[in-house]
């Protein structure tokens, strides 16, 4: 945490080029980066260490940053970026945040940032607008700028208030937190989840289930699932780069898990794409609902399928 402080605060007090990724890349070949996409808008900021022999935070230097629009195909960062970057993920009501490929424990509400005059959904519709013109004024770079710098600052001091104490967090919603951010990664397992939430893989495990109804791996399934099924849905890509998108090594199994989970074959989904009926925004919507239901308190409800809990599922031999 005091380390994503630390690198926000000297982005804030610098000049950077300020890119946008708004179209699909083709992400049909094989690459050491991951093809993935975010239902909100992801600002990426690379920088540099001028010292990095001695771990010297002041020494990081922001050297472009670069917007990407909801929705849009791009790839991760590789293993060296990561080491010297930061992520920030706009969602509807919170933000969370990746610093030097070292997730945050927890997300940041939205609303919280209210308090230091920066509205987040306003920020995402300038940032969104701005990606999107064709013809862009002499200034808007530098406006894009000055946004930026309102955001990073006052996540500097919401942090420095410290109104989200990482030791309240259980270490289930670490879990979750954590997979819903890192779900397409398809070596993702048990050991990487436990080890971000400080706790042994099967003490997890047990607590994960005690809490939730089903296990850490098949909660992760769920979540590629539900994702895989609004990309089908939306009539936007095949079955096979459905299953990639979502952290599936292999087209086979995700179908496989698929009909067994939904009760219908993927390529159905995406045949009924075409004619579905609502927005896309409003599936997401409805979705995260679903996905990520709290009860008053905070506590996070047990999960069950369509076609019964999801651990009557035999799916954790499928990934």
């Amino acid at each position: 945490m005091h380390q994503l402080q630390n690198m926000l605060m000297q982005a804030s007090g610098q000049d950077f080029p300020v890119a946008t990724i708004d179209r699909n890349i083709d992400f049909k070949f094989e690459s050491a980066s991951i093809p993935h996409l975010h239902h909100g808008l992801e600002i990426k900021i690379l920088g540099n260490f001028d010292a990095p022999e001695q771990g010297d935070v002041q020494s990081w230097k922001a050297e472009q940053a670069i917007i990407v629009l909801p929705e849009v195909i791009h790839l991760s960062f590789n293993k060296e970026e990561a080491q010297r970057s930061i992520s920030i993920l706009l969602e509807d009501n919170r933000i969370s945040c990746v610093c030097c490929a070292e997730m945050l424990p927890e997300t940041i509400p939205t609303a919280n940032l209210a308090a230091f005059g920066v509205n987040v959904s306003g920020v995402s519709r300038f940032l969104h607008s701005q990606g999107e013109r064709k013809r862009q004024s002499r200034y808007s770079g530098r406006h894009a700028i000055m946004i930026l710098k309102s955001l990073m600052t006052a996540l500097v001091l919401h942090i420095e208030a410290g109104e989200d104490s990482e030791a309240e967090l259980s270490p289930v919603v670490k879990a979750v937190n954590y997979i819903r951010r890192h779900y397409y990664h398809n070596e993702l397992s048990v050991e990487d989840i436990a080890a971000h939430v400080g706790m042994t893989p099967n003490h997890l495990v047990g607590l994960f289930r005690r809490k939730m109804g089903v296990t850490l791996r098949q909660y992760l399934i769920r979540t590629r699932l539900e994702q895989g099924k609004m990309l089908l849905a939306d009539g936007c890509c095949f079955v096979r780069d459905a299953a990639r998108l979502t952290g599936w090594s292999s087209a086979y199994y995700f179908s496989n898990c698929y009909r067994e989970y939904f009760g219908v074959p993927p390529s159905k989904t995406r045949l009924a794409g075409d004619l579905k009926i609502g927005s896309f925004s409003d599936r997401v919507g409805n979705w995260l609902n679903i996905q990520y239901p709290i009860r008053h308190g905070g506590n996070i409800q047990p999960m069950r399928g369509r076609r019964g809990e999801l651990r009557k599922l035999n799916l954790e031999s499928r990934i």
